[in-house]
């Protein structure tokens, strides 16, 4: 773990093991036959549960071949193989980057030397090379530990590095021109002037979005040999064209001076060419096996023979299904059919269960448009469409309670008032507009209740499909107006007064107004007294706690 303490010690069977020979396909260039490259690998599944800080992985062995000249003491220091499994913070779902090729096992003394060491990532993840100083691994064995060698488990990190034998270091593993890698293609070159066998030391770093997430080392060892009049014919290949039938080929080749090309169309005779790296355009869709015949330009017998693959593939198509509509906080299945041909990922992915299957569930919290791209696991071709989730939000129109005093009109008014909503109420009885016609189709009727009353509507928002009724509802409490008696109507004698109101003048009753008032001794009075000269209508209007108002007449009548 990343605090070096042992979690899992795997053990794995050896493999069938297979001899690499030492040939070159070239009539000019005679191997070395002392040297024996043999090659096994070993597979095991294993599965490890989330773990913070990853895990770092180790294999080690001693000793290094004795006959290495870049490093001291090579038969004692052994190498220590080393990877890492990123923090699931970092990276909770990670492919390690994979070598596509493994190096030649011979480079030529005093030539070019040129072999893209890129690495492919399954997740696409940003890749960085380096050269890099190998480790070293076990102890030779001893009378008091014969294990030594093969420590069971591998020793804990961290690892020592091995040292090198001066004048090489990590800027210059073979001599003549250093040994470079470019850090964007991972291309490997160097023109090494020594022969010999050199360690070397090469690693990809791994990021995402700009953050670090691991590395893998790989750690072998070059053989440098003369290779006098060395001709190699190398094509890359395959070479796959996903949106036209014209190809376009890269040669490869080393110390050719003249090319000779058959492109491998079945329907012509003049699919050759003679150029260094020419283009060539196919009938038709389809796998074509192509050839190239690299020539010395010393000596036209020279020759070494190379081959590659074209494919042509037609445009792909992909499906990312039917635009969907949803409302606020739900969710949607998107995408068309599945084809076993291809790997998927769906952008964004933030808002999607799984963003590498053709059938995610999409649970965005906006209106978004997801784009599909659908890889071809064969040979890489990609296609693309899109697919938009519109988010609906339920119409909004809110009222609250009220009252009104009875015998009052009151406009209902909710808020906001939309143009692309309809308004239908439950009951026309007591609705109207403000022309006076019963209207319940309307944001904003009147409505003129005599008793306590609820009434709804509902809100149907006619510019989205899904999510677009509501129903709210409004209280009107209808307030009974203040009881009031402003007396029996009488007559009295001029020069005489009287005590108007009745009893009671009304317990609800807060204020009191009497008019006219110039003949009262207090008109705010609930039984003022009256000196009128002539007969006279008394108004007393009265108001409750509630602004409920209510009025009454008495007449006095005034005799000579």
């Amino acid at each position: 773990d990343q605090n070096n303490n042992l979690v899992l010690n795997i053990e794995m069977d050896l493999n069938p093991i297979n001899l690499i020979p030492p040939t070159i396909n070239s009539p000019c260039f005679t191997p070395p036959t002392n040297i024996c490259y043999e090659t096994t690998t070993y597979i095991e599944t294993v599965t490890l549960p989330p773990l913070p800080g990853g895990y770092q992985v180790a294999y080690q062995r001693c000793c290094r071949n004795h006959t290495i000249d870049n490093i001291v003491t090579p038969e004692d220091v052994g190498a220590t193989y080393y990877s890492t499994i990123p923090d699931p913070n970092i990276s909770t779902v990670n492919s390690s980057p994979e070598f596509n090729e493994l190096p030649p096992p011979f480079l030529c003394a005093h030539l070019d030397f040129q072999f893209d060491h890129s690495a492919t990532d399954l997740d696409g993840d940003s890749l960085v090379y380096e050269l890099f100083t190998p480790f070293e691994g076990a102890a030779p064995p001893t009378a008091q530990d014969p294990t030594a060698p093969q420590p069971n488990p591998a020793n804990p990190p961290p690892y020592d590095d091995i040292v090198w034998l001066a004048p090489y270091d990590e800027n210059n593993m073979l001599g003549g021109t250093p040994l470079t890698i470019d850090s964007e293609t991972g291309l490997l070159t160097a023109t090494p002037n020594t022969e010999g066998q050199f360690v070397v030391g090469i690693r990809v770093k791994e990021y995402r979005n700009g953050v670090y997430i691991g590395e893998t080392r790989r750690d072998f060892q070059f053989n440098v040999v003369l290779c006098p009049n060395l001709i190699v014919a190398a094509i890359q290949s395959p070479i796959v064209s996903c949106n036209s039938f014209t190809a376009t080929f890269e040669n490869n080749s080393q110390q050719a001076g003249s090319y000779e090309w058959d492109f491998g169309d079945p329907t012509t005779t003049s699919d050759v060419s003679t150029l260094e790296e020419p283009t060539y355009t196919y009938p038709d869709t389809g796998t074509y096996t192509v050839r190239l015949i690299a020539i010395s330009a010393n000596n036209s017998l020279c020759q070494d023979t190379a081959f590659g693959v074209v494919r042509i593939e037609a445009p792909l198509v992909t499906d990312a299904g039917p635009n969907k509509d949803i409302c606020e906080g739900d969710n949607a299945i998107i995408g068309g059919t599945f084809d076993s041909k291809y790997n998927y990922s769906w952008s964004p992915s933030n808002s999607l269960n799984n963003p590498f299957i053709i059938n995610p569930t999409a649970s965005p919290l906006t209106t978004t448009t997801y784009t599909l791209t659908a890889t071809e696991k064969e040979f890489g071709c990609t296609a693309t469409d899109q697919v938009t989730v519109s988010v609906n939000t339920p119409p909004v129109y809110e009222l609250k309670d009220t009252s009104m005093c009875f015998g009052d009109t009151m406009q209902i008014v909710g808020s906001p008032i939309d143009q692309n909503n309809t308004y239908r109420w439950n009951t026309q009885t007591n609705l109207f507009n403000k022309w006076g016609v019963n209207d319940s189709t309307i944001a904003d009727p009147f409505a003129t209740p005599n008793v306590t009353t609820t009434f709804t509507v509902t809100v149907t928002n006619t510019s989205q499909p899904v999510c677009n009724v509501i129903t709210e509802d409004i209280t009107i409490t209808v307030l009974q107006l203040p009881n009031i008696d402003a007396g029996l109507n009488d007559t009295f004698c001029f020069g005489d007064s009287i005590i108007l109101g009745g009893n009671p003048t009304g317990p609800n009753g807060v204020t009191y107004n009497w008019s006219p008032s110039g003949s009262l001794n207090n008109n705010t009075s609930p039984n003022p007294t009256a000196s009128p000269t002539i007969a006279t209508n008394y108004v007393v209007l009265v108001t409750d706690q509630n602004m409920c108002q209510n009025s009454d007449t008495v007449t006095i009548l005034v005799s000579d």
